[in-house]
């Protein structure tokens, strides 16, 4: 079995192994537009409603959720579309790392699709179900607390991946991997802060509209290269 598995991986690269990259870096980039879009909507709806704060107001928050309920319905919409063809995109990016023995790379898709896929929970429950759950503060409360959690857990889980790519992704190139440090130190420094108690909210959300900006171009230039 060990002899096997070490003659797959000292195999030439086959065509399939291009297709991935190839693949995976154009489902990137258009699930990362996606999310740009869901960053927008998510700006343009109440702070209070989508604010990943632990320590809200719920009545105001609740009232903010009903208030916002198009524009968060919107993000919801584009997010639970993106979020899972970014997810599939960094898998097929990070099956290709493994493929050629590029753990720092494979790591940081990994955490990629790890955090898209906690994003689906998050902008599932901004957009279909905090809204409804509005007319009730108490319920509220407590959906609007998973939600503020998830969106801080995607946030940080997001940021170690970009700063594990910079390190291991070489198409990525020194000006998107100086980018994805930035983002990757932003994103988690801001989680923390917002755990320590200081309102940092938006800062969390922008970290997160920055660094699906930079994944644009970053499966864009994948695509090109690979």
């Amino acid at each position: 079995m060990a002899e096997w598995t070490d003659a797959v991986a000292s195999a030439p690269m086959s065509s399939s192994g291009p297709s991935l990259g190839k693949l995976g870096g154009w489902l990137v980039a258009a699930s990362a537009a996606s999310i740009v879009a869901v960053s927008a909507f998510y700006v343009l709806s109440p702070p209070a409603a989508i604010d990943p704060a632990l320590d809200v107001d719920p009545v105001a928050a609740a009232a903010a959720a009903v208030e916002g309920a198009r524009t968060m319905r919107l993000a919801g919409l584009f997010g639970v579309i993106g979020d899972l063809v970014l997810a599939l995109g960094a898998l097929l990016l990070m099956a290709e790392a493994a493929i050629e023995r590029r753990s720092s790379a494979a790591a940081g898709w990994g955490a990629v699709a790890l955090s898209a896929l906690v994003f689906e929970i998050v902008d599932a429950l901004a957009g279909f179900v905090l809204p409804a759950a509005g007319a009730s503060p108490e319920v509220f409360l407590g959906l609007r607390n998973l939600y503020a959690a998830l969106f801080l857990a995607g946030t940080a889980t997001f940021g170690a991946g970009a700063l594990l790519l910079a390190r291991g992704e070489p198409r990525l190139g020194r000006l998107l991997g100086g980018l994805c440090v930035i983002d990757g130190v932003l994103a988690i420094a801001a989680v923390a802060l917002v755990f320590a108690g200081l309102p940092l909210g938006p800062l969390v959300g922008g970290a997160v509209g920055f660094g699906a900006l930079i994944f644009v171009a970053v499966g864009a230039r994948i695509t090109r290269l690979t």
